[in-house]
Order: structure tokens, then C-alpha cells, then sequence
């Protein structure tokens, strides 16, 4: 999966509530330009995405597919919320900086 190029996912024990999640970044994504690392986690949530469609097109009847479903809509929230945090990341050091160049 593009993700471990990115960034990994480490998941807390079960039964703690709520599950504690924490990802990341490789030194890969670190080492991007702000602009190209959100370029990239973009391109991740829409790869993602796709994979959620069309893993639903599955019989979800077989406890595998369901299983495969779970697994990437976990990815993909995981995915868009770390988009989110590095954007918002970006935002407020933008504007702490006074610079306002959005990125591409």
C-alpha cells in the first residue's frame, strides 16, 4: 500500500477505548516540500477511496470481503484525518509566517 511509503499506522491494544491510533511519517514524507507531502497524502485518500468502491463490490456475504472493507474504510478515515492535520499543520504555519501561497 502507497501509505507505508508515507507514513505507518500504529493501532493500540484492543479494548481500550477509544482505540488508540497513531500515525507516523517516514522520513520519505519528511522529507517533501510542505506543498508536495500534501500532494502526496492527497493522492493516498484517493487511492484509498477507489480501493473501498471497489472492494464493496464484493460479496460482502463472505466474512473475508467484509473483513477487506473494515480494513480499507479504517485506512482511508485514517488517511483523511492525517491529510487534514498536516493541511491544518500547514495553515497555521503559514499564517504565523504571514505567508499565504496555497498549496498546489
Amino acid at each position: 500500500m502507497p501509505q507505508k511509503r508515507l507514513y505507518t499506522i500504529e493501532v493500540g491494544a484492543e479494548g481500550s477505548e477509544p482505540r488508540d491510533v497513531q500515525v507516523k511519517a517516514t522520513d520519505y514524507l519528511t522529507g517533501l516540500a510542505p506543498h508536495e507531502a500534501i500532494h502526496e497524502l492527497q493522492q493516498n485518500v484517493m487511492s484509498l477511496a477507489i480501493a473501498v468502491e471497489e472492494a464493496a463490490k464484493t460479496d460482502l456475504e463472505v466474512p473475508e470481503n467484509l473483513e477487506k472493507v473494515r480494513d480499507l474504510v479504517f485506512q482511508l478515515e485514517v488517511a483523511q484525518n492525517y491529510l487534514a492535520q498536516v493541511f491544518e499543520s500547514w495553515k497555521a504555519e503559514r499564517e504565523n509566517h504571514g505567508d499565504t501561497e496555497r498549496p498546489q
